[in-house]
């Protein structure tokens, strides 16, 4: 999870492939984002708190038989968390 730059929004990672945001002061649901990726990684705010980034990983079988992941990187401009 992560807090904006001015504490008003908190973005949390779930299982269900969906970033919500929520409001901190009233503990309200603003919306959710789709990922579609298996494994949150990171998930942070820019410094603006406009901007929310969230790194993702899903695995896979390599050729070899073992764990091999791909990262994806998820970028949401213009947030508005008033």
């Amino acid at each position: 999870m992560a807090f904006s730059p001015d504490a008003k929004t908190l973005a949390t990672c779930c299982e269900d492939g969906f970033v919500y945001l929520w409001n901190t002061a009233t503990g309200q649901e603003i919306t959710r984002l789709r990922v579609h990726s298996d494994i949150f990684a990171k998930i942070q705010f820019s410094a603006d708190g406009r901007k929310l980034a969230a790194v993702t990983l899903s695995d896979g079988k390599a050729a070899t038989g073992g764990t091999q992941y791909a990262a994806h990187v998820f970028i949401w401009a213009g947030l508005e968390g008033d």
